[in-house]
C-alpha cells in the first residue's frame, strides 16, 4: 500500500526509512504490521539506522578515494616525467657546456622568455 504523504514533503534530499524494516517508506506492508513493531525495540532500530548511514558513508568515501587516488596516480606520473625530463635536460647541458651556464645567457633567456608571454 502506498506510504503516507508526508514522506513525499521532504524529497529527494534526505533518505528515509520505515520502522521497523527499515524500507523506503513510497511503499508500507500493513499485513502484521502491528506484530512487527512490537518485535522490534526503539534502540535496535537505531542501532540499525546507524550501521545504515555507515555504510552508505563508507560507501561515499569509497567512490571518492577512487577518483582521487586516481587523480593523485595521474599527477605523480605527471611529476616523475617531468622531473626526468628536467634531470636530462641537465645532464644533457652539463655534458655540452660543463657545469656552469654564465649569468649573462640566464639573464638573455628569462628576459626573451618574459617578452614572449
Amino acid at each position: 500500500m502506498v506510504g503516507g504523504r508526508r514522506s513525499r514533503l521532504l524529497g529527494d534530499e534526505f533518505d528515509q526509512v520505515t520502522f521497523p524494516e527499515l524500507a523506503a517508506p513510497d511503499l508500507v506492508d500493513w499485513v502484521d504490521y502491528k506484530e512487527r513493531i512490537n518485535a522490534v525495540s526503539p534502540e535496535e532500530f537505531a542501532g540499525r539506522c546507524s550501521l545504515a548511514a555507515d555504510a552508505k558513508a563508507d560507501a561515499a568515501v569509497a567512490a571518492l578515494q577512487k577518483k582521487y587516488d586516481t587523480k593523485l596516480r595521474t599527477l605523480r606520473t605527471r611529476a616523475d616525467t617531468a622531473t626526468n625530463a628536467a634531470q636530462r635536460a641537465a645532464a644533457q647541458h652539463t655534458a655540452q657546456h660543463g657545469d656552469q651556464l654564465p649569468l649573462q645567457r640566464v639573464r638573455v633567456r628569462m628576459t626573451v622568455g618574459r617578452l614572449r608571454r
